[in-house]
């Protein structure tokens, strides 16, 4: 089943408004669809405002720290938006690389018991095995240093399997 709908494609034909091309469909997920652009950047159409909100203030606090990695991992440059489109733009990134910010909060811990949070951080571990440590790093920053909480960690948000070991920054 492709997530990519005409309703979305025409959104983010009207965000780019001629001026440039959408080149390819990177990927959807619950919270939209992803395009690639030419010249190269990529174009997130999102299912709904309040995503659309959530992210947008991310990539806005990132922006405003001048974040361009955390933890060894590339993280996208915000490039511009539309509030009534619901449409973020951003850089492209290469793995290493965390992305995909639609279910973070800012300064927001979560109100779950530690046992809810012990079989959370158990499953990290076991799906990224000899990189959970890395993971976590890139985590924990996103926390500490700017109030992030991204803990939709997942290979694809943390993309890290890049066949080198993690960097510091």
């Amino acid at each position: 089943m492709n997530g990519f709908t005409p309703e979305s494609r025409k959104r983010a034909e009207a965000y780019l408004a001629g001026e440039r091309q959408i080149v390819g469909e990177l990927g959807w997920g619950t919270d939209g669809c992803v395009y690639s652009l030419k010249p190269y950047s990529v174009l997130k159409v999102f299912v709904s405002e309040r995503l659309f909100l959530n992210e947008l203030r991310v990539y806005q606090r990132l922006a405003d720290h001048g974040v361009s990695k955390v933890g060894g991992c590339a993280v996208p440059q915000f490039r511009g938006q539309d509030s009534s489109l619901w449409v973020l733009e951003m850089s492209y990134v290469s793995p290493p690389c965390v992305i995909d910010f639609g279910k973070a909060r800012l300064d927001d811990p979560g109100d779950f018991p530690p046992e809810v949070w012990q079989h959370w951080r158990e499953e990290k571990y076991e799906n990224f095995g000899a990189r959970a440590a890395w993971a976590f790093r890139v985590y924990h920053e996103l926390i500490d240093k700017f109030g992030v909480y991204h803990d939709d960690i997942n290979h694809g948000n943390y993309m890290l399997d890049t066949g080198q070991d993690a960097k510091d920054d």
